[in-house]
């Protein structure tokens, strides 16, 4: 015997069930495409901390190989001085 439908309050509690269902889902999704931005921009953050981490890298050894020229050139001439 196939079962009885549901009753009108039955219905309308399986409705509101569904309803609230589609709210929370929604709810989920919006949530994820936060999340999902969020995360964009921190990459992106990232990768701009990351460019200016090379560039001050390269800058730092620049002026370690200038440092280290003038060193080598005050040894020279400290010892063309002795």
């Amino acid at each position: 015997m196939p079962p009885s439908p549901p009753t009108p309050e039955e219905f309308a509690a399986l409705m509101a069930e569904a309803a609230a269902a589609a709210e929370h889902a929604v709810t989920l999704r919006r949530s994820a495409e936060l999340a999902a931005a969020e995360a964009h921009a921190e990459r992106l953050v990232a990768e701009e901390a990351a460019r200016d981490a090379i560039v001050a890298r390269e800058a730092a050894e620049r002026a370690l190989a200038a440092q280290r020229s003038a060193v080598e050139e005050a040894y020279a001439a400290r010892l063309a001085a002795e």
